[in-house]
């Protein structure tokens, strides 16, 4: 799958099953995480959300796939995954894609639940990964969601 993604970069239709496939496998579903991340398919997701930029299909199944490869145990992402995701460049894309669609609801809860995980997972010495950008970003999604924002503090406890 990661390399159809790879291969077919421009094809929208290509694009958009193999994320949406990735999504439901990686979710859930742990040895199929650690493949997908073995496999390369970080970068070849956010690959596709930057080569169909505005395309809010291919970014919501593109953040599931994400945040499928996120997701650990029930108290800790993937480790090696979440490397993976940082290098592939997934926050600046995450940003971008916020930044187009900031009046798009389920596109901001998406992006906010991926960068959510991605800062669960940052070690206390590696705090220099969250820039400005990023929080500029899920601020100014809470900003115009007002209506929309709960806060589960269950979740909020480490």
């Amino acid at each position: 799958m990661v390399a159809a993604l790879l291969r077919h970069l421009t094809n929208r239709e290509v694009q958009l099953k193999v994320c949406q496939a990735l999504s439901v496998i990686t979710h859930g579903y742990m040895p199929a995480s650690i493949r997908a991340g073995i496999a390369g398919a970080a970068r070849a997701v956010v690959g596709a959300m930057r080569a169909h930029a505005g395309d809010e299909h291919i970014e919501l199944s593109a953040f599931l796939v994400l945040t499928g490869m996120l997701h650990g145990d029930a108290k800790h992402p993937h480790a090696e995954n979440m490397i993976k995701v940082w290098n592939a460049g997934a926050v600046e894309t995450v940003v971008e894609v916020m930044r187009v669609h900031a009046a798009n609801e389920l596109v901001q809860h998406e992006a906010c639940e991926t960068m959510w995980i991605l800062c669960i997972g940052i070690a206390d010495d590696d705090t220099r990964r969250v820039d400005a950008s990023m929080i500029e970003a899920v601020v100014a999604t809470m900003r115009g969601h007002v209506e929309h924002i709960s806060f589960d503090y269950t979740r909020a406890r480490h």
